[in-house]
């Protein structure tokens, strides 16, 4: 992905900081890798994760 700044933290973990935030790839891609990556913010963003991880939630509840 272009457009991407990753950055080492402590603990092995990384920061990432994406300049296009409202797209459906975008999405799709956090949501692929839920149990590894959480994202922090925006808000906006991290609303359309939830919904998407709910939606598949209720699908294997059934």
């Amino acid at each position: 992905m272009s457009g991407v700044s990753v950055r080492p933290l402590e603990k092995g973990k990384y920061k990432a900081v994406f300049k296009k935030m409202d797209s459906v790839t975008l999405v799709g891609w956090f949501v692929q890798y839920a149990n590894r990556f959480r994202v922090i913010s925006p808000e906006s963003l991290k609303g359309k994760i939830i919904e998407n991880l709910e939606q598949a939630q209720s699908i294997y509840s059934e």
